[in-house]
């Protein structure tokens, strides 16, 4: 199938409670595609390796939705890409409870960043707190950095600048912390 028609029947799925439908749907035709020796599109592949092997492949997952929206975005409009691909991050962050998935919050990152790519900077803002309290103490700072340029990307400099600065308290000499503080600060139209 064509990426328009899956997203459309995903988009239809989700409006009428026929999720499961869906991904049963996806599992068969990658596993059918596969089998003649075709290669199944990206994103309906990710999603098919995660409802088949489960939530540990999510890591590998998020890198095929990765490839597969920077060379959509090079080939379509973003509008297009948001559009074929939104349904299946939203099917992939299903699986981020799951007490198999390795590294949660790298996982949340990586979803997050997807979501931000696409312009769906309220879903990757909302993924960031859950990746800052899933992240090893040593690796806060790191999320909050992230967070915080998904902040200024999203046009919310003021709110970058204030996460940034909450941080700065318990992390001074963190080094891309300080660098985003300062892009921050610019950005809401302060000196650094």
């Amino acid at each position: 199938m064509r990426p328009d028609v899956w997203s459309a029947y995903a988009f239809f799925a989700q409006q009428v409670g026929r999720l499961p439908a869906l991904k049963a749907d996806l599992r068969a035709t990658c596993e059918r595609l596969e089998a003649d020796g075709l290669t199944p599109l990206p994103h309906i592949a990710a999603v098919a390796k995660v409802e088949r092997e489960g939530a540990e492949t999510i890591p590998e997952a998020l890198e095929m939705l990765d490839k597969a929206i920077e060379d959509r975005i090079a080939e379509t409009s973003l509008d297009t890409v948001d559009k074929e691909m939104s349904w299946a991050l939203d099917i992939l962050e299903e699986h981020l409870d799951r007490p198999s998935l390795p590294s949660l919050d790298h996982a949340l990152r990586a979803l997050a960043q997807l979501h931000a790519r696409i312009g769906h900077f309220e879903k990757a803002l909302a993924l960031y707190p859950r990746a800052v309290a899933a992240a090893h103490p040593d690796q806060q700072t790191d999320s909050i950095c992230e967070w915080a340029r998904t902040l200024l990307d999203a046009g919310h400099p003021e709110e970058a600048v204030k996460l940034l600065r909450q941080r700065r308290q318990f992390d001074p000499e963190h080094e891309d912390l300080n660098e985003t503080l300062d892009q921050a600060l610019r950005a809401a139209g302060g000196t650094p």
